[in-house]
């Protein structure tokens, strides 16, 4: 007669049409179960059926390897093996797991599985260790080539220093996050000192001065959406992929008082936004537009970016001015007026004030050079 496994792989599930698997484990005769955090997904696609093969097939190594431990502990014999899971694939249960959570970097795991996928595809976990994070790092500076529409940079480039840095950010959570789920015991990248790691020239941020806003706000432009757009987030401080998805529902009025409340879709986090009155101003009419309706009409990047830039030459301003030197804008108009870094980083929708506290050195340069100019007295 066959002997019955300890632990069995269970499905329950779940209200959104997905199965979470779990771990059922009777043992002298007791029970337990345990989540497992992996999901098996309605197979509508081929995608779909892939997903949940590797899904299936890393549930199935848990399953191994917890009957082994089992086994092993009741002998008293210590567990030292590690999990044999291919490196790509656990990226992909962790790109899941970020996903369920609303965090923001799925589509840069996603990227970080191609890259890994061309660098060593039959890795697994327990082969990585501190050589393996050197030669990862110096792959991804100075060997991998960027494929068009993965990152910022033009096909057939070399990484900037920025994106091989946020690969190598995504590869410590995703190693942090198996040695929480106790695939690895450990993870090797904090074995590599900081002055190993990936370094990144100082941020910098172009800003337009109280005295160039205010020169491009009265200036005469060809396009008025653009103008709309561009002095609205020198206000507002928002991204441009944000003003795109702004609703009228997002607009929230109390009385005198405007603020917007919505997901920001690069951190996404619910956040409220007050609108000072000369933001409230640039709003377009609702009219008979249903809360439903985007807020301002849509413009193309290219067309936006080129009538901000003509604009900004017309006045003569000599700096490379975006749809994105308003949020910078923004920032650093407050500082000059002495607002609290810390309400600037909420405005702003920051998740760390160490990207805040950019701006407020910007600030400390642009003092430091006010200051220099009496040596000329």
């Amino acid at each position: 007669m066959k002997k019955k496994e300890p632990i069995k792989i269970r499905f329950r599930n779940l209200k959104n049409g997905n199965k979470s698997i779990f771990l059922d484990t009777y043992y002298n005769k007791q029970r337990s179960h345990e989540s497992l955090g992996l999901y098996i997904v309605p197979e509508i696609t081929e995608e779909d059926k892939k997903h949940n093969e590797i899904t299936l097939q890393a549930a199935m190594k848990i399953q191994s390897e917890r009957i082994i431990s089992l086994i092993q502990g009741k002998a008293h014999i210590k567990d030292n093996k590690l999990s044999e899971i291919l490196l790509t694939e656990w990226l992909q249960i962790y790109r899941e797991k970020q996903e369920k959570k609303g965090i923001k970097d799925i589509g840069q795991i996603a990227n970080l599985i191609d890259v890994v996928t061309e660098f060593d595809p039959k890795v697994r976990l327990c082969d990585i260790d501190k050589n393996f994070c050197y030669k990862f790092l110096e792959y991804i500076q100075y060997s991998y080539i960027s494929k068009k529409g993965k990152t910022k940079q033009k096909k057939g480039e070399h990484l900037k220093a920025v994106s091989a840095k946020n690969y190598e950010r995504v590869m410590i959570g995703a190693l942090n996050c198996a040695v929480r789920a106790e695939y690895i015991e450990k993870n090797p990248f904090m074995h590599i000192t900081k002055e190993e790691r990936i370094k990144v020239p100082e941020s910098t941020r172009v800003y337009l001065t109280e005295e160039e806003f205010t020169k491009m706000k009265n200036a005469d432009w060809t396009n008025p959406i653009a103008k709309n757009i561009f002095v609205f987030c020198c206000y507002s401080g928002m991204r441009i992929s944000d003003i795109r998805n702004l609703i009228w529902n997002n607009i929230i009025r109390d009385g005198y008082l405007v603020r917007i409340e919505k997901q920001i879709k690069k951190t996404r986090k619910t956040t409220s936004i007050p609108l000072c009155s000369a933001a409230i101003n640039l709003l377009p009419h609702k009219g008979s537009k249903k809360g439903c309706d985007k807020v301002f009409p849509d413009i193309s990047s290219s067309a936006l970016n080129n009538n901000i830039q003509k604009v900004a030459k017309q006045v003569g301003i000599d700096k490379v001015v975006g749809i994105h030197t308003a949020r910078h804008t923004f920032a650093t108009l407050l500082l000059t007026k002495d607002a609290n870094i810390n309400t600037i980083k909420e405005l702003m929708g920051h998740s760390d004030i160490k990207t805040t506290m950019i701006y407020a050195k910007v600030i400390d340069k642009t003092k430091q050079k006010a200051v220099d100019l009496l040596d000329s007295i």
